[in-house]
């Protein structure tokens, strides 16, 4: 199968209500061997750390 190849433009913070949230980008591999990569904004980086262990369970 090709991946698919689409390109976006994302800002790299935003801010909601006086916060700023930054972009990260997530890499990783579950325990069969399946790649995941995505973008997550965060307020910082231990609140992506929290948000990517949420969504690998």
């Amino acid at each position: 199968m090709k991946p698919i190849s689409r390109a976006c433009t994302l800002p790299l913070q935003v801010e909601v209500e006086g916060r700023t949230w930054r972009l990260f980008d997530v890499y990783f591999t579950d325990s069969d061997w399946r790649k995941y990569s995505f973008y997550i904004y965060a307020i910082n980086r231990e609140h992506a750390s929290y948000v990517v262990e949420d969504i690998k369970r």
